[in-house]
């Protein structure tokens, strides 16, 4: 029937609830899960995905510019973040020791003179070795950058080789320098130490099939792995890597890595020098981050570690909550808008709300 056919009486009844409608939708309270869904996919943010967990449960997932759960997305340096947690499986399972010399793995090393450092000093991003971490720069001469020389130039080849060729800024003393070549290296490493017969599938046997996730994992010419940057995994398929940390390396009943190594993980690696970096959102854990302690406390977020990389891909845990929270994106863009540490503030108030008893 029309408006037309209603009586007059109708009209009225209409009328009123129609206010009442619209006094119940004005005063209804935005939730935390809102917010942040908001935040995150606010006109230029440039989110391709962002998904949030409680204690293993799914609160919130959503995707944007064509991507579904079943698309791969490219994890740029956070894949840093996953060779580490690839090499804490092998120290695990015994087949590499991260104090070692790099010499008794890679032998070109001594070529470099570079037998005093060890995988240890390439977790940290404490190698000490000079390296230009630039990416887009104005210019377009990639030879004046380090990684686009790794990824792109002479160093494809063989970024093992390609890596280890570059001398040390101090001799003797190693200093932070945050390093995709360092953790490209980390995963040559990895390669040198395993069985031959391993050298191809080690990161799925030791770290991705137990989960039971698909991850396609970029080589250079020679065959090393990018460890760096070149990781493309599905979103639910990265929290699984945040999840096997909360549970301390355990995995449906088996041990993935040891507690030490979540605990190892949580350092501050110590050539990180607070009186440079102090002012910085993110600290540098060993091969992770976490956000700097006065934002965190400013913002009442927990504790963190962060897996961090290029144009906006983020893993974030906060094990005291059982939270993880992932987010994909392309911020391309220099007037991307993406906020981090908004986001993150409206999950961990979402996750607490929920597990409160609260609305979702």
């Amino acid at each position: 029937m029309s408006l037309a056919g209603f009586t007059m009486k109708n009209k009225i009844v209409l009328f009123v609830v129609s206010l009442f409608a619209v006094s119940a939708l004005a005063g209804k309270t935005t939730t935390s899960l809102q917010q942040m869904e908001q935040i995150a996919f606010a006109p230029k943010t440039e989110t391709d995905s962002l998904l949030l967990y409680s204690d293993k449960e799914l609160l919130f997932e959503r995707y944007n510019n064509g991507y579904t759960a079943n698309n791969k997305h490219v994890a740029w340096s956070a894949s840093k973040s996953m060779s580490s947690a690839i090499v804490g499986a092998l120290v695990y399972a015994k087949q590499i020791n991260i104090q070692r010399s790099i010499c008794d793995y890679i032998p070109e090393a001594k070529n470099f003179n570079h037998c005093d450092l060890r995988t240890a000093d390439f977790l940290s991003w404490s190698s000490g070795l000079i390296w230009n971490e630039l990416y887009e720069d104005p210019s377009g001469d990639r030879e004046q950058s380090s990684v686009g020389q790794l990824l792109y130039g002479d160093g494809i080849a063989n970024t093992s080789n390609f890596i280890i060729s570059h001398p040390s800024k101090t001799p003797g003393k190693n200093e932070w320098n945050y390093s995709t070549g360092d953790s490209t290296f980390v995963m040559a490493l990895a390669r040198a130490a395993v069985p031959v017969v391993e050298e191809q599938i080690f990161p799925w046997k030791y770290l991705f099939d137990p989960l039971g996730i698909d991850v396609t994992f970029g080589q250079d010419q020679a065959g090393n792995f990018g460890g760096g940057s070149s990781m493309y995994i599905r979103p639910r398929d990265f929290a699984k890597i945040g999840e096997l940390y909360i549970a301390r390396g355990m995995w449906n009943g088996k041990r993935i890595f040891s507690e030490a190594w979540v605990d190892y993980t949580n350092q501050r690696p110590e050539a990180f020098d607070l009186a440079l970096y102090g002012n910085e959102v993110l600290y540098s854990k060993r091969s992770w981050w976490t956000l700097n302690p006065k934002i965190a406390q400013a913002r009442r977020i927990p504790d963190t570690l962060i897996a961090n990389g290029h144009w906006g891909q983020y893993l974030v845990i906060v094990p005291s909550l059982k939270m993880v929270l992932v987010r994909m994106g392309n911020n391309q863009d220099p007037t991307s808008n993406f906020e981090l540490v908004d986001v993150i503030e409206k999950a961990v108030r979402a996750v607490e709300e929920h597990q409160a008893g609260g609305v979702k």
